[in-house]
Order: C-alpha cells, then structure tokens, then sequence
C-alpha cells in the first residue's frame, strides 16, 4: 500500500494555519468537548483520544469518512511497524482531527513536526498493515462526539469541501 503523503523534517516557518471557518469551528467544539472527555478518560484528543475523535467524524458522515493513520518512518522509508503514531478521519483530499481541516501535506508537516520533533511520517488509509496499538476506542464517547457534531454542523453534507466551503476536489474516472 502506499502512502498519501510522506513527510521529510520541515520548517513551518510560513506555513498556513488553520483558516477555514469549519476547521476553526472544529478546533472550538474539541475545546468544548475536552473537559468531560479528560475526566472520563484520563487524556486529551492529542494524547490518545485522536482514534476516538476520528471514529465520531466517521460516525458523523454516516462512515462517507475513513480512518486514516499517521505512521513514523525509519530511516530509509520504511514504516516502523510501531503502530498508528495519529489517527485522523478523511475523504482523501481532505483530513480532519482535533486542530481542524488540512489537506495531507499539510497534516503530515505538522505532524512531523510539532509531534515528532521532525522524524519523518506519512499518512497512510487505516489499517494499514498494523493495529490500533496504543490508541483507545471507545464507541460511547465516539457517539457523544458525533452528536456534538451534529448540533454544531447538522448533518453530513457529502464531503469535507462541502462542509468547509471550498471547492469539491474533481472526481477521478
């Protein structure tokens, strides 16, 4: 299988936030969420609830998103078989986790280099050959997330693009 995005270590001096409006919204409805979340689970979407929130934006679109997983490269390329370092949810084009909207490059670079310290990494559709080691489930918050979602943006709208206001990426034949 290969990789939507590898990342190489990279300056982000320069390199744009997140400035859509859906994403802004998604960063302030994680925020909202945080408090409940921590005390029932002991961590954050940034340190082992990414999977969860995934699973409620797959759950939200009705499964039209999928799970995608960042994983850690070794030196040479290869993946370092240690499990998902990040779970996000998407539509190919378009990613979404708890710092709202990025296309692959840009959710890659930013992984690598505010998580990894700039390791290399890439974004890969899950699963991708390993398993969820390390990152919880659990399908109760997951749905409580979801239905956040719902109040905040109402249904699912048919893609990420549409959601944010921005052209939806041509279909490929």
């Amino acid at each position: 299988m290969s990789a939507l995005e590898e990342s190489s270590p990279v300056d982000l001096t320069g390199l744009p936030g997140n400035l859509t409006p859906f994403g802004q919204a998604v960063e302030r409805l994680a925020t909202h969420q945080y408090g409940w979340f921590i005390e029932r689970h002991g961590f954050g979407f940034t340190d082992g609830g990414c999977g969860i929130l995934a699973d409620a934006f797959v759950a939200w679109s009705g499964g039209a998103l999928r799970l995608h997983a960042i994983d850690r490269m070794r030196p040479g390329g290869t993946c370092a078989g240690t499990g998902p370092d990040h779970l996000v949810a998407g539509d190919g084009s378009l990613f979404v986790d708890r710092d709202g909207l990025a296309q692959a490059a840009e959710l890659v670079a930013r992984y690598s280099a505010v998580e990894l310290r700039g390791d290399p990494c890439r974004l890969l559709p899950y699963p991708g050959g390993f398993g969820r080691r390390g990152i919880p489930a659990s399908s109760s918050s997951a749905a409580r997330i979801a239905a956040a979602l719902t109040r905040r943006f109402g249904g699912w709208q048919g893609s990420l693009a549409q959601h944010a206001g921005l052209p939806r990426p041509a279909s490929r034949p």
